[in-house]
């Protein structure tokens, strides 16, 4: 299949375009977990003997590939940004040899004026490969969450985020449904904070910062608030806070190139 044809001449939607510019390695898997004895089918890797694996970058995967051109991926990113206030170019564009960032931003350049996407009054978000994470609608804007937060003094931003979440008035160490210790998962309802297992976990930590930013788009400029915390106003006050941050970022981003840079492989 011709993916550039295909998703510049048949894509419903004109600000959302792939372009694949080389073939995939044909020799990926997902990454195996030793702990579980079970792969892991949300992260790939490149092997290229046994036993031998890394993470793919600076390409699309096959597996990636497969998703990002499915219409059911187009279909779920259109509907849910669709509610937001912002303008979106998201751009799945492989560089065509090692560059770096700087150099793969005036690539992206050149792409949008060849191909008439608007720069203005637009946020434009570009990714050159996989990150190990397979491209489904909420991963890509995970990385998109990335880009933004990396567009500023993110350290700064998260910090302010993450020491706002430590003034909510939740029970400490209980257990959620999944058997593990999670103070936030009481309040916040989107998926991978169910998951998470202690405070001091990687989930609590700059990864959580890039799912708020998710979860704010995903929701149409609204972090979810699950019951009885909905109509606890120092909470509310607080996810609200940190939703004018978020629309802070974004604002931010509008009318430039962001970008989730691999380095290569």
């Amino acid at each position: 299949m011709d993916f550039k044809k295909w998703l510049l001449e048949e894509m419903p939607l004109s600000n959302y375009k792939t372009k694949f510019v080389r073939e995939p390695y044909e020799n990926q898997d997902f990454y195996f977990n030793k702990v579980k004895n079970k792969k892991d089918k949300s992260q790939q890797v490149s092997v290229k003997k046994p036993g031998d694996q890394k993470f793919i970058e600076d390409q699309f995967s096959k597996k990636d590939r497969l998703v990002i051109t499915h219409p059911k991926t187009l279909k779920i990113l259109e509907n849910k940004l669709s509610n937001s206030k912002y303008n979106f170019n998201i751009l799945l564009v492989e560089s065509l040899k090692k560059i770096n960032e700087e150099e793969y931003v005036s690539y992206i350049e050149k792409f949008m004026n060849e191909n008439n996407i608007k720069k203005q009054n637009h946020i434009t978000f570009a990714k050159n490969g996989t990150s190990g994470h397979i491209l489904t609608p909420w991963m890509i804007l995970h990385t998109l969450g990335h880009a933004v937060t990396q567009n500023t003094d993110n350290l700064e931003i998260e910090s302010r985020i993450l020491n706002l979440l430590k003034e909510l008035p939740i029970k400490k160490n209980t257990i959620n449904p999944h058997g593990h210790k999670s103070n936030l998962d009481h309040i916040l309802a989107f998926k991978s904070i169910q998951n998470s297992k202690e405070e001091n976990d990687a989930s609590y930590g700059p990864e959580l910062v890039h799912e708020l930013i998710v979860e704010y788009l995903w929701n149409g400029g609204e972090i979810r608030i699950k019951k009885p915390y909905d109509n606890n106003a120092t909470v509310v006050n607080i996810i609200m806070e940190i939703e004018d941050i978020i629309d802070n970022l974004l604002d931010n981003c509008v009318g430039r190139i962001i970008t989730d840079f691999e380095t290569g492989i």
